[in-house]
This record gives C-alpha cells, structure tokens and sequence, in this order.
C-alpha cells in the first residue's frame, strides 16, 4: 500500500497545525505522510503503530514525534474506557519554523536535538508524555499566541527526555564526527553495493581497525550493522508500498542470499518479510 500525501492546511498566520481527534468506533488504518513534523498524543486508545519501517503497539499516553514525509498511522483495537472516544491530539510544525526559532532566540538552541534526532520518528517516555499531557490537552483552546507559548514548553519537555526509542530506521543525515561524513554519504548512497571496510577507512584516512572503532563510538553499531538497518528500512518500504517478490526485493537492497535476507530481517524486525508485508494488507 503506497502512502497518501496528506495536505496540512495551516492558516499563513498561524505557526502550527493542529487537530483535536476524538473518534467513537476507532483510529483507521491510513498509511499517509507529509513534508511536516507531526507530535501525536494518544489517549484512551489501545492498538499499533506503523512509522516507516516500525510496528509496534501503542497504549493511552503514547507520545510520538514523527519526522517530515515519514509515513506513518495509528490503528486502534480497543480503547480503555468504552464511554469515551479514542482521543488523539495533534500538532504539525515545519522544520523551517524551528530552525528560525533556534535562529532568533538562542536560549531556545537545545531544540536542535529534535531536527537531529527526530526525522524519522520518537517515541517518548511515559514520564515525559504525563508531564506534558494536561498542556497537550489545552492547546486546542487555547488562543493562538497562548498555544504558541505552551507548545514550546512541550518542546522543552521533550529535549529533556534522555530515554527516546527511536522507532523506525533513517539514513544519518550527518555524521557526528567529521571523519566519518564521507563515509556516512556513501554508504547512505551506495548501501546495495557499499565499499570495502579498506575503502571505507580509506575515505575517513584511517586504518581499518581505527576506522571501525570510530564508526561504533560515534553511531553506537557496527558498519554492517547499519548496512543492514539501510537495506531493511529499503526493503521494508517495498514491502508496504509495492507488490514486487520478496525474493526481487532482497536482491534489489543487496542480498545475493534470500536465506541470509529473511534471517536479517527477522532479527531486526521481530518477523518475516512475508509476515512484515501482510500487516499492511
């Protein structure tokens, strides 16, 4: 199933998009995306989230950023309290927003971690997302420079969370260690069919043992290790979004060897290709 382009229409003079979601017979499957940051709150709703290449359930409380063009949804099973609805508030910002906001007021710069860490999509801890939860609940009615206001607390509250899971694989959009960068821009261009680890160190001027230890110090795995986190995450999105065999697509991201495509898969997905592109079917 290929991802709608959903049109946020956002007013010219508003800084964000919002969307107070109250639905009595549950959240729908909607396998969509959009170019802008989205931070959903779920309440009183129990089911799975899909977020780029992540499956995972979701519970009252769950707080996620998603990053721009990410695609993403929320599919409900039940709901804790059948009185009232399944509850989901939303905010959409643009990254642009926020880095003019970083620009103008300084004080405001620790807000950088979310345009770093957050283009594919976090999820927050239950600590966070109760600290936050009775602002959240208030934006929809606030007026707009009061929402303004509180939304950048929330984002303050989010920057302090050192607990974040990341849900879903991206490319590193820039390498923390300056060494490295080259390296990073080829293996996120070239992961199919990726240098050597002699050419790689080749490209960060180190020896093969150096390089290897600055790679896992820096990005926290191994080069084949996130080799195979770019081809999964490529895989997995044929998978959802197209009807090509498991077998083409495990050649297409770089497995010569089904065998070895399926295990991979597995270890990183908790499931089988097969099973990964049913959830979407």
């Amino acid at each position: 199933m290929r991802p709608f382009l959903e049109r946020i229409v956002q007013s010219p003079i508003q800084s964000l998009g919002w969307l107070d979601r109250q639905l009595d017979d549950g959240i729908p499957f909607e396998w969509h995306h959009h170019p802008q940051f989205e931070l959903t709150l779920t309440l009183n709703s129990e089911g799975y989230r899909y977020v780029g290449d992540h499956i995972g359930p979701y519970r009252d409380g769950d707080l996620v950023l998603v990053g721009p063009n990410t695609p993403h949804t929320w599919h409900s099973n039940t709901k804790d309290n059948d009185d009232t609805p399944h509850h989901a508030i939303v905010v959409w910002f643009t990254e642009a927003w926020l880095r003019s906001l970083i620009e103008l007021c300084p004080e405001w710069r620790s807000l950088e971690v979310l345009l770093l860490r957050a283009h594919g999509a976090l999820a927050f801890s239950a600590q966070t997302s109760e600290r936050i939860r009775t602002d959240m609940m208030a934006l929809p009615g606030a007026a707009d420079a009061e929402r303004l206001l509180m939304f950048i607390a929330i984002l303050q509250e989010l920057v302090k969370d050192n607990t974040t899971a990341s849900l879903c694989e991206q490319f590193l959009q820039q390498a923390a260690e300056p060494r490295l960068e080259k390296v990073i821009q080829e293996l996120n261009t070239n992961f199919v069919s990726p240098p050597s680890a002699s050419g790689m160190a080749s490209l960060a001027n180190l020896s093969v043992s150096s390089f290897q230890r600055l790679f896992q110090k820096h990005t926290r795995m191994t080069p084949s290790q996130y080799i195979a986190r770019l081809r999964i995450g490529q895989a997995c999105s044929m998978l959802s979004s197209s009807h090509t065999p498991i077998a083409v697509v495990a050649d297409r991201v770089g497995y010569k060897s089904l065998a070895q495509f399926n295990k991979t898969f597995r270890e990183l997905k908790n499931m089988t290709p097969r099973e990964f592109r049913k959830t979407f079917s």
